[in-house]
């Protein structure tokens, strides 16, 4: 690893997008096929509150590095995209549910 992709591996910013993205898929999952639980509604409240602020300072850490190697670049392309897209989500579920309350 150190001779393909640099000399210090990202090892907790992959964890991090990997525990965030495994949770998203977790709280997806568990919407489609079983019933919600309590551990649910804490895994959402990390995913929506707290999780975009995280991957967006991973991503602004290693904006600098994305050249170095496709770990940093994958790292810093994945924690940009949900840190904008889970924001958006929301303000759009938000917009939708306004108009359809009128």
């Amino acid at each position: 690893m150190r001779r393909l992709h640099g000399e210090k591996a990202p090892i907790i910013e992959l964890f991090v997008s990997f525990f965030t993205f495994g949770g998203l898929l977790t709280a997806i999952l568990t919407e489609i096929f079983w019933e919600w639980s309590g551990l649910a509604s804490l895994g959402s409240f990390y995913l929506v509150f707290i999780a975009p602020f995280i991957m967006a300072y991973i991503g602004f850490r290693v904006r600098k590095l994305k050249k170095q190697s496709g770990y940093f670049k994958w790292i810093f392309y994945s924690s940009l995209s949900y840190a904008i897209i889970i924001p958006l989500t929301i303000i759009v579920i938000g917009i939708m549910n306004f108009f359809v309350d009128l």
